[in-house]
């Protein structure tokens, strides 16, 4: 309010005060004063909304940016998408059908996005080669019962032209609280390139195990009859001074057949690809063959499954060997697992008389595996395919504890119905 404006109100309250109408003036310096307070609110509000427009005027240069920003991240996001060897998606579970099929879809299997996108899921698994749709179908329904989560599978899919290719699908499906499946997203990417070639290495690997097959066979039956021929020349031996050379040609002949073993045994190494291994089962097939009645056992590995390489059972029969073999005195035998945080540990021991401290990680070289069989080197080697450890960490003198470390990766345990 001015200056002016107060002194006419000042004039106008006197007057009032001297006036025989004095009495209506109080009534009207409230008013006055009133009015003065709106205005003086007015004046504040105003001052408000002007603040309020600068904030609103950098909130919107801002959005604008953002939305700038925003725009150039989908015309990369989509210059990706479309441009990538690989296919993008989203299956809608409640609809039974994709949402978004990225378009080189139309490059992997001859169908553009469009036509796929009306395919039902059973249309597309009708696509699917018979032999590959079961496990596929129990593979996804497997992650939905355990709540969603990441998979991936490999299979072969008709292209449109009739022609069959080899997908690789990773995805990863969405459930709800109930654990309904919401939809998945992933990526499907054509691998029939791939696939030639690893089945030209699969050929090219058995030919060359049956060709090693014959080449050790052979140079052992060859070994053999040498044994047999230095044998008969230390019986028939009268010059006592050959003798001092008959042994060690026998000794040679002895360590050729030894490392021809070896090698028989370790060209199988890693020439088939893992799997997942119910360790029950395996156990029971590992220690079939052997005499174990002089020991009473306690086993606990209900739903234990291991990802391992196939001669997983080789690997426990020979631990178990070897507690036959040096657990002199052993009376009880036990296997059991505890989960870690990053690893779950395989424990089995024995009441033996254990593993001499100095010979702990020796009885696992290459180097003690010549020398004494080439057992425990093996079974490390076998479980180091799909990173598994193993290491021998028993007390001497109250018995042998191997104890093997399969990672978070490599084990599951099955859900108990």
């Amino acid at each position: 309010m001015t200056n002016n404006s107060e002194e006419q109100w000042k004039k106008i309250i006197g007057l009032g005060a001297s006036s025989h109408r004095k009495s209506y003036y109080p009534e009207l310096q409230e008013q006055i004063i009133e009015l003065k307070r709106k205005n003086e609110e007015l004046n504040a509000m105003n001052e408000e909304i002007l603040a309020t427009e600068e904030e609103l005027r950098q909130n919107y240069t801002e959005l604008q940016q953002r939305e700038n920003e925003l725009i150039a991240s989908r015309s990369r996001f989509q210059e990706v998408l479309e441009n990538s060897s690989v296919a993008f998606y989203k299956k809608n579970y409640q609809i039974d059908t994709y949402e978004y099929l990225s378009p080189v879809i139309l490059e992997i299997t001859g169908y553009t996005p469009d036509e796929a996108t009306l395919f039902t899921v059973d249309e597309i698994h009708s696509r699917v080669h018979p032999d590959d749709t079961t496990e596929i179908r129990e593979y996804v329904q497997d992650i939905i019962t355990k709540g969603g989560g990441r998979g991936v599978v490999e299979y072969r899919f008709r292209h449109k032209n009739g022609t069959e290719l080899w997908l690789k699908d990773i995805f990863c499906i969405v459930v709800d609280s109930s654990g309904n499946p919401l939809y998945s997203i992933g990526s499907i990417q054509d691998i029939t390139e791939h696939k030639k070639v690893e089945v030209i290495a699969k050929r090219s690997q058995e030919k060359l195990v049956y060709l090693n097959n014959v080449t050790i066979q052979e140079t052992l039956n060859a070994n053999y009859a040498l044994t047999g021929y230095v044998e008969l020349l230390k019986e028939l031996n009268t010059d006592e001074r050959l003798l001092p050379y008959l042994e060690p040609v026998h000794s040679l002949t002895r360590k050729i057949s030894d490392i021809l073993q070896y090698s028989k045994s370790y060209q199988d190494l890693g020439s088939k690809k893992p799997a997942w291994h119910n360790l029950s089962i395996v156990v029971l097939n590992a220690i079939s063959h052997l005499d174990l009645s002089h020991l009473s056992r306690e086993m606990d590995l209900e739903g234990l499954e291991c990802y391992a390489d196939p001669l997983l059972e080789y690997a426990f029969s020979t631990i178990f060997e070897n507690v036959i073999t040096h657990g002199r005195n052993a009376t009880h035998l036990s296997l059991r697992y505890k989960e870690g945080d990053e690893t779950l540990s395989l424990i089995i021991e024995d009441n033996g008389v254990g593993v001499p401290a100095e010979l702990k990680d020796l009885i696992f070289e290459k180097s003690y595996a010549r020398d004494k069989g080439m057992g425990l080197f093996l079974v490390r080697e076998i479980l180091s395919l799909t990173g598994i450890s193993i290491i021998e960490n028993g007390t001497p003198g109250k018995g042998a504890r191997f104890e093997i470390r399969i990672p978070a990766s490599g084990y599951r345990l099955a859900k108990s119905d």
